[in-house]
């Protein structure tokens, strides 16, 4: 049986379809072809079937010549979703012979004459034109066709805890487009649209084995940020298409201007693959040099010169931004900084060591994935037996340090801290962030800091931004101020730590004490380090005094307040001064002097919590700061003293190896113990009246 074919191969959609439009395509016009486009919406081809001789144009008509058993077709294909109606072929040589199908349905005779249409198909995949009787060698001549078409119209799928208009799981088409405007949508079925967009604050989940495509190359997978808020991405499956996040970075005036205002942010890729040169000529708002436009504010922690490079956009063209690893950025605008790339979904590993000159022991890493992050989970995971990233960090330092930008609100204190003390197991950090975690000098040879897809997390939290209340309990944040700044440190009570050092609870000062600034000092293993966070047993709320330390100009007003507190009303909280021989009760006011000299240090201010109604303030030796300086090999004696009191320090065994006497005039005073061998020894403060004792371990 002899045989011509038109083929029809139509996209079929769940939309619903407006408007005909109709394209005619002439094949005497100069330039046609046997392959060509009608129009964005369709396009033809011609095919030869078996041993057919191929179609041509010859005399400006398309020759489907069969002198077998099969001839040639003519294949239209729709695209970008259409709907095909009819088709009208305006053509010679038919017979009464001729005949077409509809998806091999029944037969139906073609009559002569031209043209021909064909009405009714918009539910086909395949007309066939063929020949009802064997041994008649004929053709089809094609002067011109018609091809109606509707374009359907694209569905927006939004998702805020459910699917608007209906769940596109498997059922979207690459017309439509998707929205996560809240809470976690998750695809979970193989799903094809034109581009998503997830809104800052919700998450997409992509499940282990789902493919979701989209065709939209500018557009792809869009994730989206603001300063208060940002999206997140769970991929478990695979994203065919583009993918981008457009990540919140604080802005700035200058160049260089890295700490003053506040005005940078500490990042992290959330994307793998990107180089710089890309990165940048896709962001015309990184922060430039005004007097040099290729260099950028955007580079990692440089710990040779101890320092924030800026990159080159000449220099560090093919720089390929690393996973894992921190960079401090800037933008123009206080805008978005857009990064592409591949999605993150196995281990990401960070080598922190211990360099010089400055800050050696600091290292710049962050979230490579384009979700939020669990603290705890990071904490907590174990790169070998017995070992997490935690232990990682030096044990006074072990923390997430994050840049908070506070210094912009007249606060220099520019870090927020997370550790086990001051996080829950649902504290996240968000995507794109970076953060600076110490080295502990055991440890950073032989193992990596890690970060595993099990630690991904959706959220709707912010970056480090100043002012987060927290979701620990038994806290309380001591705060001192003047007329145009704020420091705070914390204190928290938990069944995991105690009055000694407690890695990963306990957690110092970033770098050293600023000018102004109030800090507390361990209660027992004192070594003289200044704490922001300072964690202590549950127990010890019953009756225990804590040194502070404060650092604060002469002929300022300072003002000591409970800044917040999550701690019981039947715990008091007193702020002793030992120079002026107060308690004030803070739970009720504050304490407000302006000394007449600068504050630098420890000895003279206490916090004291007790369950207990408070009396009489006497000048107990409770008190008193006692620790070791490793610097100077000196035993430190902290803390206002009476006439007549003296400092025995003995060895393990019992024997004296040091009496000094103390001067009552002076708060913080030292003894040279540099002639002593290192070890632990216990130092006896004594006078007529009172008695007190403390380990020290000497270096």
């Amino acid at each position: 049986m002899k045989k011509i074919h038109v083929i029809l191969a139509l996209l079929m959609v769940g939309s619903l379809a407006f408007g005909q439009t109709t394209v005619t395509y002439d094949f005497s016009a100069v330039g046609a072809s046997t392959a060509d486009n009608l129009d964005s919406n369709i396009s033809f081809t011609t095919a030869q079937n078996f041993e057919a001789t191929a179609p041509t144009i010859v005399g400006g008509q398309l020759v489907l010549d069969h002198d077998d058993v099969k001839g040639g077709s003519i294949i239209i294909s729709p695209q970008n979703g259409v709907i095909i109606t009819n088709v009208v072929i305006i053509a010679s040589g038919r017979t009464n012979n001729a005949a077409y199908t509809v998806d091999g349905g029944n037969a139906t005779e073609l009559i002569d004459g031209s043209p021909y249409t064909i009405n009714g198909i918009t539910a086909s995949n395949v007309v066939e034109f063929y020949q009802k009787q064997n041994g008649q060698n004929k053709e089809i001549d094609v002067d011109t066709f018609e091809v109606t078409y509707s374009a359907p119209t694209p569905v927006t799928y939004t998702y805020t805890g459910t699917w608007s208009p209906s769940d596109p799981n498997g059922t979207s088409s690459t017309i439509d487009n998707i929205i996560v405007v809240s809470n976690n949508a998750t695809i979970s079925a193989n799903t094809a649209v034109s581009d998503v967009t997830v809104n800052p604050g919700a998450s997409l989940t992509i499940d282990s084995g789902i493919t979701l495509t989209t065709v939209d190359p500018a557009k792809g997978l869009t994730l989206e940020s603001s300063s208060m808020s940002y999206s997140s991405l769970l991929l478990n499956g695979t994203i065919s298409g583009a993918v981008c996040y457009e990540r919140h970075v604080n802005g700035n005036a200058g160049l260089g201007d890295t700490n003053a205002n506040g005005n940078n942010d500490l990042i992290s890729p959330p994307l793998s693959g990107q180089t710089f040169g890309a990165f940048a000529s896709a962001n015309s708002n990184l922060l430039a040099n005004p007097g040099n436009a290729n260099e950028k504010a955007f580079a990692p922690f440089d710990k040779t010169t101890g320092d924030y490079e800026n990159y080159l956009t000449t220099t560090n063209s093919s720089t390929t931004l690393e996973a894992g690893v921190g960079y401090r950025a800037a933008t123009d605008n206080t805008a978005s900084l857009t990064f592409t790339g591949t999605v993150n979904t196995g281990d990401v590993t960070n080598d922190i060591i211990i360099s010089g000159p400055a800050h050696e022991e600091w290292n710049l890493i962050g979230n490579p994935y384009p979700s939020y992050l669990n603290v705890q989970a990071f904490l907590n995971h174990e790169v070998s037996i017995g070992i997490t990233n935690l232990d990682l960090f030096d044990t006074a330092t072990a923390a997430i340090y994050g840049y908070d930008g506070n210094a912009g609100t007249g606060s220099v204190d520019n870090y927020t801290i997370y550790n086990l003390a001051t996080t829950s197991e649902s504290t996240v950090i968000a995507p794109g962030q970076g953060f600076l975690v110490s080295t502990n000098p055991l440890w950073f040879a032989a193992f990596d800091v890690t970060f595993t897809p099990s630690m991904r997390s959706s959220g709707t939290n912010d970056d480090f931004i100043a002012g987060r209340t927290s979701d620990v309990n038994l806290n309380l944040e001591l705060q001192i101020s003047t007329m145009s700044k704020t420091f705070v440190t914390d204190l928290y009570f938990n069944n995991n730590a105690s009055l000694g050092l407690d890695p990963g609870y306990d957690a110092a000062i970033f770098d050293s004490a600023p000018a102004f600034s109030i800090y507390s000092q361990l209660v027992e293993e004192n070594s003289g380090r200044s704490f922001a966070v300072q964690a202590l047993d549950v127990t010890d709320l019953m009756n225990t005094t804590i040194p502070l330390g404060v650092n604060a100009n002469s002929g300022e007003q300072l003002v000591f307040s409970i800044s917040e507190s999550t701690l019981s009303s039947t715990v008091n909280v007193y702020l002793d001064d030992a120079l002026n021989n107060t308690s004030t009760l803070l739970n009720s006011s504050d304490y407000i002097i302006t000394p007449n000299t600068n504050l630098n240090g420890t000895g003279r201010f206490y916090l004291r919590v007790s369950n207990s109604t408070l009396s009489t303030p006497q000048n107990s030796l409770d008190n008193l700061s006692i620790y070791s300086n490793p610097n100077d090999r000196t035993v430190v004696i902290a803390g206002q003293i009476i006439e007549g009191t003296k400092a025995i320090i003995y060895d393990m065994q019992g024997r004296v190896v040091n009496t000094s006497i103390l001067q009552s005039t002076n708060r913080h005073q030292k003894i040279d113990v540099s002639n002593l061998n290192a070890g632990i020894y216990v130092v006896q403060i004594v006078n007529g009246t009172q008695n007190t004792t403390q380990k020290v371990i000497i270096e």
